[in-house]
């Protein structure tokens, strides 16, 4: 599993030219999913609301999103994945569709279980994903 976390102002995805979901002041995800990641969904929400990427006052990195909950757009981006052992990506670490996508909503179920607003893209559809990026702040975890 491989998360790019970028720190936003707002986050907004389009599907067909018509807005699907939104958030304001919080984290774009984009969600890479493997073959075995179904066993690390909750080592990766663990990790993910330990990590202090939240920024206090004087610019630091000091909270989590468990300590300041902030809301979380999260997208699948099977493009996180692929082997370049070629110059063409290899995409077959990728589960199958119907895995993936389970592995996905509980991803995002479990997020709002520990009391986070999230909204989410359209899983296996062509997005336009808008945003404001802000920083820039970007994190890469890798599960």
């Amino acid at each position: 599993m491989k998360i790019l976390i970028q720190r936003v102002e707002y986050g907004k995805v389009y599907v067909n030219n018509k807005l699907v979901s939104q958030i304001d002041n919080g984290f774009l995800l984009f969600l890479g999913i493997e073959k075995e990641d179904e066993n690390k969904i909750y080592k990766a929400i663990d990790k993910l609301m330990k990590i202090k990427i939240i920024e206090d006052e004087k610019g630091k990195f000091k909270y989590s999103l468990s300590e300041k909950p902030l809301p979380l757009l999260v997208i699948s981006q099977i493009t996180l994945i692929p082997d370049f052992k070629e110059p063409k990506p290899d995409f077959s670490n990728s589960p199958q569709k119907d895995l993936a996508e389970k592995i996905y909503e509980l991803f995002i179920e479990k997020l709002k279980e520990r009391g986070l607003k999230v909204e989410k893209g359209l899983f296996g559809e062509f997005m336009e994903i808008e945003n404001k990026n802000l920083g820039p702040v970007s994190f890469f975890l890798v599960i």
